[in-house]
């Protein structure tokens, strides 16, 4: 009997164990999924205000939330924390998957095939370049374009083709420009990829409109860097790079055009506050004569270019860092740097060729004061500033470089300086 009555005493203590857990899984389940609602009403109000990064985030709390619901649910002998990698990963892979069919254009038209191109997840965009990328790591500039190549790119936002472009690269490993007499005298035009002509064919950036509003008498050098600063300009001039480029006549002029947003401007560059730029060419302060700087080797990899390089290898990854925020604040200290380089940049131009170095300010509403500070100390030592304020629709779409409009803007503004300072021009 004692026996029987401990099996019945089992039996009926078994009953609340059985119901509480119960209970409480549904207590539980109801609490989180008033936080995946939170979650998800987060991540919407991130997509309004196009946080791609918070959109992320609150979208995967918000699956977390739903996982571990389902999982207290119907999953009773799974954990909470398997059932929420599970659904996770899943969720993971099927979103790349998704991405990856959504976003590859359907182009039955195109030769070749653009299955024959080689695809860079790039944030926000898809890009098709044939062959493949002609990057190699020069001895003066770090990782830039090798020379003798050309490079086709289709560049693709929702399937919708954005643009199709060639560039050519010479055998002084700059973009062309056209060709001229032997004889023509000389323009030297630094900067990055706005200079370069990045979205743009040959015959549309600006140093080749330049070129052609010259009459082509004039040789247009294009020594814009991608990616760089003028960091890049300086260690061109120390490495006497730009004589090869040159024609037979007197250079006639240079204009280094720069741009300062607080995002991916020069300035920022210099510092090693963007994603990008290991390998490139460092300076530092001369501490015996502010206004001039010294080599200081090659620019590290910082964490930000290790997630970019990493958002390289999915869609999903690209997508989400790209969301990334920068805004930082720039002080008078900050600024010493970059306008040194530029300074000594003028200082080898006056004693190599005898003609001073102008700087084309690409206006950026977000950068007004970094803009004055900057331009009163270049003014400051006798460097001419021209500021360039090009309209919203003189840009790429989603790209921060200019169209062909914008770039025959950024060409007059450079040839109306150019002939103003002829030496035969009317006062």
């Amino acid at each position: 009997m004692q026996g029987r009555s401990e099996g019945v005493d089992a039996l009926t203590s078994n009953k609340p164990r059985s119901f509480a857990p119960w209970l409480e899984r549904r207590r539980l389940t109801a609490s989180r999924s008033v936080l995946a609602a939170v979650a998800l009403g987060l991540a919407v109000l991130a997509w309004v205000v196009h946080s791609t990064t918070g959109l992320w985030l609150f979208a995967f709390i918000a699956l977390a939330e739903i996982a571990a619901a389902i999982g207290w649910l119907i999953w009773p002998g799974v954990s909470v924390g398997a059932a929420n990698v599970i659904v996770i990963l899943g969720v993971i892979v099927a979103t790349e998957s998704y991405l990856l069919w959504a976003g590859r254009p359907d182009e039955p038209q195109l030769e070749p095939p653009l299955s024959e191109w080689q695809r860079m997840p790039v944030a926000h965009a898809d890009v098709y370049v044939l062959p493949r990328p002609a990057w190699y790591m020069d001895p003066v500039l770090g990782s830039t374009v090798e020379p003798n190549t050309k490079t086709r790119e289709r560049r693709y936002l929702s399937r919708r083709l954005l643009y199709d472009n060639t560039y050519t690269i010479d055998a002084h490993g700059f973009r062309e420009t056209p060709k001229t007499a032997p004889n023509a005298e000389n323009v030297l035009l630094f900067g990055c990829s706005i200079t370069w002509g990045f979205g743009l064919n040959d015959e549309q950036t600006y140093p080749w409109l330049l070129s052609e509003r010259l009459g082509r008498r004039v040789r247009s050098v294009n020594m814009g860097i991608l990616g760089s600063g003028p960091n890049a300009m300086l260690a061109l001039l120390d490495a006497n790079r730009e004589r090869a480029a040159l024609a037979k006549g007197k250079v006639r002029g240079a204009y280094f055009l720069t741009f300062l947003d607080p995002k991916w401007g020069h300035h920022a560059r210099v510092l090693g506050r963007v994603p990008w730029g290991a390998g490139a060419p460092a300076y530092k302060l001369n501490e015996a004569e502010p206004t001039r700087v010294l080599p200081n080797g090659r620019m590290p990899l910082t964490f930000d270019e290790a997630l970019i390089q990493l958002s390289y290898t999915t869609v999903l990854l690209g997508y989400t860092l790209a969301g990334r925020r920068y805004n930082p604040h720039y002080s008078d200290r900050d600024l010493e740097l970059p306008v040194a380089i530029v300074l000594d940049s003028h200082r080898r131009l006056q004693q190599r060729y005898q003609i001073p170095l102008t700087v084309v300010l690409l206006h950026t509403p977000a950068a007004r004061d970094v803009e004055r500070r900057f331009s009163a100390r270049l003014a400051a030592a006798g460097v001419e500033v021209l500021r360039a304020n090009l309209p919203p629709n003189a840009y790429l779409p989603n790209d921060g470089h200019p169209n062909v409009w914008g770039a025959s803007m950024l060409a007059d503004l450079v040839h109306a300086h150019l002939e103003s300072n002829r030496p035969d021009a009317s006062r």
